[in-house]
């Protein structure tokens, strides 16, 4: 089974904006590489050194990233209203007090938006419930509808 990473649009825009960043960086990366040759061997040479570390930093996020992009399933406000899923933005009541959560990818996450990861606690404890289910003990889910987002 192929994994699957959730994303908005908005964030997977963003990873695609880094990852071309990241790719530049490693072409000036290169070229302090060379520089640093140019003023001798690399051997105890701190710049070569300093340099070529720069390189392998951020060749593993552009693998990482790269890794995450080939698995990117896009998240669309979720039409389904027969259970809580990623897309949806739930409602929960306890004492009279009112928090709605849009459930969405884990780095999609903002605590001001109060856009959470479906692997969160919070999350994991929404996926599949319906209204009038409890969360966190005394959480009660009021409603649900497709996430603005």
């Amino acid at each position: 089974m192929i994994p699957k990473f959730y994303l908005t649009a908005e964030t997977k825009k963003k990873l695609e904006t880094k990852l071309q960043e990241l790719q530049a960086k490693i072409h000036e990366a290169d070229i302090e590489i060379g520089e640093a040759v140019e003023h001798g061997t690399w051997h105890d040479n701190f710049s070569y050194e300093q340099a070529h570390q720069k390189r392998e930093f951020y060749e593993i996020q552009i693998r990482d990233l790269k890794q995450k992009l080939a698995y990117v399933e896009l998240i669309i406000p979720n039409q389904d209203t027969t259970k809580i899923g990623i897309g949806h933005k739930a409602t929960l009541e306890f004492q009279g007090q009112q928090k709605t959560y849009t459930v969405l990818g884990e780095l999609d996450s903002d605590s001001q938006k109060n856009f959470i990861s479906y692997i969160s606690p919070i999350g994991q404890q929404l996926m599949e419930k319906k209204v009038g289910d409890k969360i966190n003990g005394d959480w009660q889910i009021k409603s649900f509808k497709p996430g603005d987002f």
